[in-house]
């Protein structure tokens, strides 16, 4: 809860939750932080679900929603280069997807990659990274805040069908996996995960 001067945040004990999936009441169970969390089944694509909290002293604030389709993921490729200029070697990444026919999508790319080092013998992790450049892919760097294609200010790497509706699109984005004059001589696991978003998620990001 935040109250009227917005500086301060207060924590609420006495708030009741409640929660309903294509309008049947399910049971919530709430966490030693005090947070209350759905432990059913996963969700699936089209469920309608509800969720209310009330306070007596300050009301009621609802949120709604319906569960989008998963992204259909067609195939995926990657290709090195090495820019002599800023002597790094990238890599490129292309994501083949079908967009879903008949109504609106919105989509967000995440990104995480991790080096593996091996110590004694055994593999381990190393700090990570998630930031990618997409200012060679057309539907997510035509979507900044001065709305210049090649930019790179899509923060939360968010877009929609605009300019693929329910055709296949291929997303193009690169990151760099070694710079200066250091060898890539350990392993980087890489993941992507592609996500779809209802439109008020979207809108909202």
């Amino acid at each position: 809860w935040q109250p009227e001067d917005r500086k301060n945040s207060e924590e609420i004990d006495n708030a009741i939750v409640t929660m309903t999936i294509n309008d049947q009441q399910i049971d919530l169970n709430k966490n030693h932080t005090g947070l209350y969390l759905y432990a059913g089944d996963k969700f699936k694509a089209g469920d309608k679900f509800f969720v209310s909290a009330e306070v007596d002293e300050l009301g009621t604030v609802i949120a709604e929603d319906v569960y989008p389709h998963a992204p259909e993921i067609l195939s995926v490729d990657t290709l090195r280069f090495f820019d002599e200029d800023e002597y790094t070697l990238y890599m490129r990444t292309m994501i083949k997807i079908m967009d879903r026919t008949g109504e609106k999508n919105y989509y967000r790319l995440l990104h995480n990659r991790n080096p593996i080092y091996v110590i004694n013998g055994e593999e381990h992790q190393g700090g990570h990274d998630n930031d990618f450049i997409i200012n060679q892919d057309i539907a997510m760097s035509s979507l900044t805040n001065e709305g210049i294609l090649g930019e790179d200010e899509n923060l939360f790497r968010i877009f929609p069908d605009d300019l693929f509706d329910g055709k296949e699109y291929t997303i193009n984005i690169y990151f760099p996996l070694a710079r200066g004059s250091h060898m890539l001589k350990d392993k980087i696991l890489v993941q992507f995960e592609l996500q779809s978003l209802t439109e008020s998620y979207y809108m909202y990001m």
